[in-house]
């Protein structure tokens, strides 16, 4: 199977991600000799602290991110099942993507505390083009603060960066303080729409799955789990046939592979174009629960490589890769084909409670 664009989008932000969290961990770790205890204060590396340092309790519930004229204002909020984005449209967000941006905030480290001797325009921090705004909350209690980031230094791969904090109070920081960041930090930061959206279509682990159905316009193909074996249980044909354990892997690695290639914001999946229907083609995966995610297929798209699709339960238009698709389609049509000369073992039909 082709590697997804969600994996090499993911791939690549969390490279640079290790990247900076490397450059700046290495204080952290030069800080103890190699039997483990701490140094020496004359021998340490000077450290000039966490970027953002939580309370016991505290907890970030929002990000907003403003990355510049091509990147809109995108704003990131946890809520019980997760975080989502709630602008420009409310959607899923990639889990991995906002572990990630959490992970730069309170992991990461400031590279030198600085005093301003200049206006904040000569730095880049009166007006920044890429600022994060972070919301916290503590025992019920909410506030936020803002990171700007600014130019890069003249000296080394850094970029100049303040905290504002609208509240005031105690918390506020004075006025000339600003400080260094590693560069890749201000990049990770500079997120498109797409990549902070969840573009995996079925997200539930596939070793909860106990039944995969899908329904085409030329037949069906269903298999069910039972006692630890993949059983066919469509077509007819092939009526409780084993399905062999590679296939199974297949099928379910290109099902993880089925991914979001575009979302159509501002059109329904009831449009006519598209072609969808519950009676038409789709995928189910159902758990052992009993609760089924299923992706309804419309037409194809040719000029886009593409499928509509739409999620159970989303009203929200999608594009899907055609090439995932038909790989995967052809992947199950050539397996019915060499099962229909059975030779493995067969559970009997009465077994299957349909």
């Amino acid at each position: 199977m082709k590697f997804s664009i969600t994996f090499v989008f993911t791939f690549l932000f969390l490279l640079v991600l290790g990247y900076f969290l490397y450059v700046n961990q290495r204080p952290l770790l030069q800080d103890f000799s190699p039997s483990g205890r701490r140094l020496a204060p004359e021998a340490e590396e000077q450290s000039e602290g966490r970027l953002l340092s939580l309370a016991t309790g505290e907890e970030i519930i929002s990000l907003a991110l403003e990355g510049g004229q091509n990147h809109p204002r995108i704003v990131l909020s946890k809520e019980p099942a997760g975080w989502f984005l709630t602008e420009p449209v409310y959607s899923a967000a990639d889990p991995v993507m906002v572990d990630g941006l959490l992970m730069a905030l309170t992991v990461a480290q400031k590279v030198r505390n600085l005093t301003r001797e200049k206006e904040w325009a000569e730095y880049g921090l009166d007006k920044p083009e890429v600022w994060v705004e972070v919301g916290l909350q503590d025992s019920g209690v909410k506030r936020t603060q803002t990171l700007y980031f600014g130019h890069s230094s003249p000296v080394g791969d850094y970029v100049y960066a303040r905290w504002v904090h609208p509240d005031g109070g105690a918390e506020a920081v004075k006025e000339a303080e600003y400080f260094m960041l590693d560069s890749p930090l201000k990049r990770a930061f500079v997120r498109s729409l797409y990549t902070l959206r969840q573009k995996r279509i079925f997200e539930k682990p596939m070793d909860k799955i106990k039944k995969i159905q899908w329904h085409t316009a030329e037949g069906n193909y269903e298999w069910a789990q039972e006692e630890g074996l993949w059983f066919w249980t469509e077509p007819l044909g092939l009526l409780g046939e084993t399905a062999q354990i590679s296939f199974i892997q297949n099928l379910q690695a290109g099902l993880r592979d089925i991914y979001v290639k575009e979302f159509l914001d501002g059109r329904m999946a009831d449009d006519p174009e598209a072609q969808i229907s519950p009676l038409g083609p789709k995928i189910s995966l159902v758990d052992d629960s009993g609760e089924a995610s299923t992706l309804y297929l419309g037409r194809e798209w040719s000029q886009r490589d593409a499928y509509f699709a739409a999620k159970q339960g989303e009203k929200a238009l999608l594009l899907l890769a055609r090439s995932n698709v038909q790989s995967l389609l052809k992947l199950v049509q050539s397996q019915a084909a060499s099962n229909s000369n059975p030779t493995g073992s067969r559970l009997p039909a009465a077994t299957w409670n349909r």
